[in-house]
Parts: structure tokens; C-alpha cells; sequence
């Protein structure tokens, strides 16, 4: 071999390849260490279901019946609210659920 090839492999074999790991740790470090004692804050031991009330439902429906073409993607987004939502509230609507849900006016 000539020296500029040794000097090339020297210098591969001194500096990491792009996309080189680490050695994961093997033997009694990674043996001794506990499980985390705390649990993961982001995790919800039980998920609980939104619960949405008449008069909400209701004013979801009316801005939904105003949108123009194209803006309640918007309106649910911003809402964080499903299409399905909406023909679910629609069909109660149409029952007549909604309505005696929502609150009396006095006369």
C-alpha cells in the first residue's frame, strides 16, 4: 500500500462514519437500574370521555349552518370536534332530543 492510502484508512478509522451509534450499555449498569419509581405525567391512567351539553351543541350547529364553502374545517378544528360530531347533533335536532334539553326561557 502506498502512504497516502494508510493515511486515508488511518483517518477513516479515527473519525465515526456519518450516522455511527453509540454502544448501547450491556452487562450490570443497564441490569442494575430500576424502573422509574414516578409514572409518566403524559399518560392518563384512564381516558375520559368529553361530555358536550345542549346549548353548546346547539351553538356548534348554528356557526356550522353559517360557515361558507370551506370554512368548517376551520370551525372543527378550532373546536377540536369531528364531522361525525355534527350529523350525531343534527339527527338529535331533528328528534327533538336537543331542544328539550336546552334550558327554558321564562315568559
Amino acid at each position: 500500500m502506498t502512504d497516502t492510502q494508510n493515511e486515508t484508512q488511518r483517518d477513516a478509522a479515527a473519525e465515526p462514519t456519518q450516522g455511527a451509534r453509540r454502544a448501547t450499555e450491556v452487562g450490570s449498569a443497564a441490569a442494575s437500574r430500576a424502573p422509574a419509581s414516578t409514572p409518566d405525567p403524559e399518560v392518563v391512567e384512564r381516558a375520559q370521555r368529553r361530555r358536550f351539553g345542549a346549548k353548546y351543541k346547539l351553538e356548534i350547529l348554528r356557526q356550522a349552518d353559517r360557515c361558507e364553502p370551506g370554512d368548517l374545517g376551520a370551525l372543527l378544528r378550532r373546536e377540536g370536534l369531528y364531522s361525525s360530531h355534527l350529523t350525531t347533533w343534527r339527527r338529535q335536532q331533528e328528534a327533538g332530543a336537543l331542544a328539550a334539553l336546552a334550558p327554558r326561557q321564562e315568559q
